[in-house]
């Protein structure tokens, strides 16, 4: 049985909240690459919220919804923030079946509802 979702409803999640979450549910992969901008280690809120402005700058300066990269701090996130189409104003994490491949199935739903829950 399959519990992974390719897209959740977050609008009412911080978004800093949400990445620090999904940061700290994967691993990061044992290569050079992701070990050279691991912290190899969970990080908070405050981190999170941190990378997310720097990454705002260069990666949508006109967006009103953070970016999330393929990567943070070494650790695959591959999913994202995106707004629902047409009159769906919402913010969905998107393309969550890509995280959970790499942080197990189900992860995302799971960080997800742990920070709702909270």
């Amino acid at each position: 049985m399959t519990t992974t979702a390719t897209r959740i409803d977050v609008t009412d999640l911080d978004p800093a909240e949400l990445l620090a979450g999904l940061h700290n549910n994967t691993i990061s992969p044992d290569t050079w690459a992701c070990n050279l901008t691991a912290k190899h280690r969970d990080i908070t809120v405050e981190e999170a919220q941190a990378f997310l402005d720097e990454t705002m700058k260069v990666a949508k300066p006109t967006s009103d919804i953070y970016f999330f990269p393929d990567y943070v701090f070494g650790r695959p996130i591959k999913a994202f923030l995106q707004r629902g189409d047409g009159d769906d104003n919402n913010i969905y994490l998107d393309n969550c079946g890509s995280y959970d491949r790499d942080a197990g199935e189900g992860k995302a739903l799971m960080v997800v509802n742990n920070i709702q829950n909270a």
